[in-house]
């Protein structure tokens, strides 16, 4: 099956965080905490609010190098490309969670496959107001990443409706998105619609 991952989008308040990721957890199949401002403890809070409020363990994603409680609340890991090299250890000692890195390369994605990544997110794709001025890596490049490497690859970067088949057609595993469900205006109509585009471009492969 295709997966659908929403990412925060580090401008909203935990409280908001909270409750968007609650709303629209039913429709995607991984939430990434991605709050580079946080403190570690402040994420392992939310993540396990977020399990007490019924959201299984594995949907939940901690984007950075995770504490010893992070590990223990978390269903995965998702690494900066730059700390691609904490890969195994992090796997030593989160070793039931799913590890996944960042990557913007064919290289770098097998650098990361080889140090045991288990899912890999490339981007950005397309232009992006998360990446103000920064040319995207494009459709040819994704494709060449899908194909040099085994591991799941998920599309990210100015990801829209329109351009799900696109990145799909390329051999993503599915896609990412920030502000187009966590920052849009109706979230949960947001997923919902991102989800019925996944699982129509999921027949047709």
């Amino acid at each position: 099956m295709l997966e659908l991952h929403t990412i925060s989008t580090g401008k909203q308040c935990p409280e908001k965080l909270e409750s968007i990721a609650i709303a629209v957890a039913p429709q995607v199949d991984w939430i990434h905490i991605r709050e580079r401002n946080w403190s570690s403890y402040m994420a392992a809070e939310i993540i396990l609010r977020l399990r007490e409020s019924g959201i299984s363990q594995s949907k939940l994603v901690y984007n950075g190098t995770p504490s010893d409680e992070i590990c223990e609340y978390a269903g995965g890991i998702h690494l900066p490309e730059h700390k691609m090299t904490l890969l195994p250890d992090i796997q030593a000692r989160c070793k039931q969670l799913v590890i996944g890195c960042s990557v913007h390369s064919v290289k770098a994605a097998r650098e990361a496959e080889a140090l045991g990544a288990d899912r890999l997110i490339f981007g950005h794709v397309f232009e992006t107001e998360s990446k103000p001025g920064l040319k995207p890596r494009g459709l040819e490049q994704l494709e060449s990443v899908c194909q040099a490497v085994t591991v799941p690859v998920i599309a990210i970067g100015g990801i829209k409706l329109e351009n799900v088949q696109r990145v799909i057609e390329c051999g993503a595993s599915g896609i990412a998105v920030l502000s187009g469900i966590m920052g849009a205006e109706k979230p949960v109509q947001a997923a919902i619609s991102y989800r019925n585009h996944l699982e129509k471009r999921g027949q047709l492969i």
